[in-house]
């Protein structure tokens, strides 16, 4: 399982990325394989890659959308690909896991975390709204 952290100043004061980052080196177990921070104002998204499946080594996250103005990070696998790709109307191949959930994610809002199946928890940053989200599987749901 990969490492996930997220540092967000209520007052909205800067957040400065070595916050995330000294975060990121204590969970250094969990996330070998690569570590990336992204942060903008008073948030800072960090994640460690533990590669597990073929397509976690596609995109380096924090994952941002093409507008750049939802930024997700994740750890975990995503099952149901194929249903959310058909959902959202998302062309979405080769591409990791976290851009499902980026697609999920603009498709049902707050809500998109119901429709994913698989073993996952995720950070969403929507700066389109100043809300970020921390969701993760729901028990006896998925595979």
């Amino acid at each position: 399982m990969s490492a996930l952290c997220a540092v967000f100043r209520r007052d909205r004061a800067a957040v400065d990325p070595g916050c995330a980052r000294a975060i990121l080196d204590a969970q250094r177990a969990r996330g070998p394989d690569a570590a990336n921070v992204w942060a903008e104002g008073a948030i800072a998204i960090g994640h460690g890659l533990f590669a597990t499946t073929a397509e976690d080594r596609l995109g380096a996250q924090p994952w941002k959308t093409s507008e750049g103005r939802v930024v997700v990070a994740l750890d975990g696998r995503i099952d149901n690909r194929e249903e959310i790709a058909a959902w959202t109307g998302a062309r979405l191949t080769e591409v990791p896991d976290v851009a499902f959930v980026a697609a999920a994610y603009e498709a049902w809002g707050a809500a998109f975390a119901e429709r994913l199946l698989g073993d996952f928890a995720a950070i969403v940053w929507d700066a389109r709204v100043g809300e970020l989200i921390v969701a993760r599987r729901r028990w006896g749901r998925g595979p």
